[in-house]
This record gives C-alpha cells, structure tokens and sequence, in this order.
C-alpha cells in the first residue's frame, strides 16, 4: 500500500491510496487533508513502528498523521513542527522508530517526531548550522541512530555534519 499526496484543482491537499498487485496499480478515491490552498512541497513518509503515513505540507509548516484502511484514509489533528522555516526533508529510523524533521530558517536545523495514534510528539529542536543562507538541505540515515545532514553553504560549497541521536540528546 502506497498513500500519494498532491495538490487538487482547488490547490487543496489531497491524498489517495494505492495498492499494488502484481504490475496492476489501483488507485483509490481522494481524500482532502488541507481544505486551503496549499503553497511549496509536500511529503509523505510511512512510519512502520506507528503503521502510519506522516504527511508535511505547506513547504514544512505542518504535518498531519494519516492513517489507511483499505482504500480509505483518516488524518489526525494539524501540527507545525517549528515555528518558522521551510521544511526540507523528513527521515524514519528504525532503531529509534521515530521520523527526524529538518527545517531551514537560514540555519539548519532538526528534531524527532514520533507518532502516537493520530498525534505527533516533537523533541528538543537541534541546530545543526547557524549559518544563513543555506541551500539544498537533506538528511539520512544508517537506520541505527546516526544521522547525516548535508547542505550548501553561502558560496554552494557542500557542508555535512554527522550526527547521533542517542535518547533524547544529539
């Protein structure tokens, strides 16, 4: 099962179901999670240890938990996982079953977002750079806890910082 987010043509955040057998792809009916128009990218990423969807939209000022049965989907609450800044990337890592956020606000910077139910628990925000001007944002993982950020710099010159996430402590 696949969940697809997109702007309808109202410009209205929308997510469908898709569920794959053999090379057939079936598409389910869509399903508004944000009824305004919605500016910037979208993302979902599936939470395995929550057995469910995290969708961030609006360029990373909120993200909604969404939930699948069948060909249908439900969303919990809206949360915004900073309070500024676009968000850039999102990562799920196994070993501490919660999603790592990454946002830019000039500086870099990153927390934990763990999915309980239909709601969202964020951790202490993490500065990764305090630089401005930062491009190109991403982060990865090994999928045991270390994380790597990378970025381009004011002159686009790539920067990477290594992190681990041990408990609740970068």
């Amino acid at each position: 099962i696949f969940l697809i987010v997109y702007k309808n043509t109202n410009q209205y955040g929308t997510a469908v179901v898709a569920t794959v057998s053999g090379s057939t792809i079936t598409i389910g009916a869509p399903f508004v999670f944000h009824s305004a128009t919605i500016n910037y990218s979208m993302s979902v990423n599936y939470d395995p240890s929550a057995q469910k969807f995290l969708i961030t939209y609006h360029g990373g000022y909120y993200q909604k938990v969404a939930t699948v049965s069948g060909t249908s989907v439900s969303f919990g609450s809206q949360y915004a996982p900073f309070t500024y800044g676009l968000f850039t990337d999102v990562v799920y890592d196994a070993s501490l079953q919660t999603n790592v956020v990454l946002c830019r606000d000039g500086a870099i910077k990153i927390r934990t977002a763990t999915i309980s139910g239909t709601a969202i628990s964020y951790g202490t925000v993490y500065q990764v750079d305090s630089g401005s001007n930062r491009q190109g944002q991403s982060i990865s993982t090994n999928g045991s806890g270390v994380f790597v950020c990378h970025w381009l710099d004011q002159s686009r010159n790539p920067q990477a910082k290594i992190m681990k996430l041990t408990g609740s402590t970068w």
